[in-house]
Protein backbone atom coordinates (compact mmCIF):
# COMPACT_ATOMS: atom_id res chain seq x y z
CA UNK A 1 0.00 0.00 0.00
CA UNK A 2 2.70 2.51 0.59
CA UNK A 3 4.06 2.13 -2.84
CA UNK A 4 0.90 3.38 -3.85
CA UNK A 5 0.20 6.15 -2.30
CA UNK A 6 3.33 8.23 -2.36
CA UNK A 7 4.19 6.83 -5.92
CA UNK A 8 3.25 9.85 -7.77
CA UNK A 9 5.94 11.89 -5.52
CA UNK A 10 8.37 9.05 -6.09
CA UNK A 11 8.25 9.08 -9.95
CA UNK A 12 8.23 12.53 -10.43
CA UNK A 13 10.95 14.07 -7.74
CA UNK A 14 8.70 16.19 -5.61
CA UNK A 15 8.95 16.52 -2.22
CA UNK A 16 6.25 15.18 0.34
CA UNK A 17 5.37 14.53 3.67
CA UNK A 18 3.22 12.78 5.71
CA UNK A 19 1.32 14.02 8.88
CA UNK A 20 -1.07 12.92 11.90
CA UNK A 21 -4.51 14.21 11.31
CA UNK A 22 -6.98 12.32 13.43
CA UNK A 23 -7.86 8.95 13.96
CA UNK A 24 -10.57 6.53 12.24
CA UNK A 25 -13.32 5.40 14.56
CA UNK A 26 -11.88 2.31 15.51
CA UNK A 27 -8.63 4.42 17.08
CA UNK A 28 -6.44 4.09 14.48
CA UNK A 29 -4.51 6.89 12.98
CA UNK A 30 -4.77 8.91 9.73
CA UNK A 31 -2.22 10.68 7.61
CA UNK A 32 -2.88 13.50 5.69
CA UNK A 33 0.07 13.63 2.48
CA UNK A 34 1.88 16.67 1.47
CA UNK A 35 2.85 17.34 -2.20
CA UNK A 36 5.20 19.80 -2.64
CA UNK A 37 6.00 21.81 -5.58
CA UNK A 38 9.68 21.35 -6.99
CA UNK A 39 12.58 22.15 -4.67
CA UNK A 40 9.58 23.84 -2.49
CA UNK A 41 10.81 21.88 0.39
CA UNK A 42 10.84 24.64 3.08
CA UNK A 43 7.07 25.71 2.07
CA UNK A 44 6.07 21.84 2.59
CA UNK A 45 7.46 22.43 6.30
CA UNK A 46 5.76 25.41 6.87
CA UNK A 47 2.52 24.24 5.75
CA UNK A 48 2.75 21.17 7.93
CA UNK A 49 3.70 23.13 10.67
CA UNK A 50 0.97 25.21 10.76
CA UNK A 51 -1.75 22.31 10.18
CA UNK A 52 -0.15 20.52 13.06
CA UNK A 53 -0.61 23.74 15.23
CA UNK A 54 -4.25 23.79 14.56
CA UNK A 55 -5.37 20.27 14.08
CA UNK A 56 -7.64 18.74 16.65
CA UNK A 57 -5.57 15.64 16.72
CA UNK A 58 -2.53 17.56 17.86
CA UNK A 59 -1.06 15.86 21.13
CA UNK A 60 -3.65 12.87 20.63
CA UNK A 61 -2.35 9.43 21.20
CA UNK A 62 -4.33 5.79 20.05
CA UNK A 63 -5.74 4.18 22.73
CA UNK A 64 -3.16 1.80 22.82
CA UNK A 65 -0.30 3.85 23.13
CA UNK A 66 -2.22 4.95 26.47
CA UNK A 67 -3.15 1.02 27.52
CA UNK A 68 0.95 0.82 28.24
CA UNK A 69 2.56 -0.07 24.69
CA UNK A 70 4.64 2.71 24.69
CA UNK A 71 6.60 1.54 27.52
CA UNK A 72 6.86 -2.10 25.63
CA UNK A 73 4.31 -2.95 28.47
CA UNK A 74 1.26 -5.68 27.29
CA UNK A 75 -1.96 -4.87 28.65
Amino acid sequence: MTARCTSPSNATGLPAMSIPCGFTRAGLPLGLQLIGRPFEEARLFQVAHGYEAVSPSCNRQPPLVDAGYKTGLTA
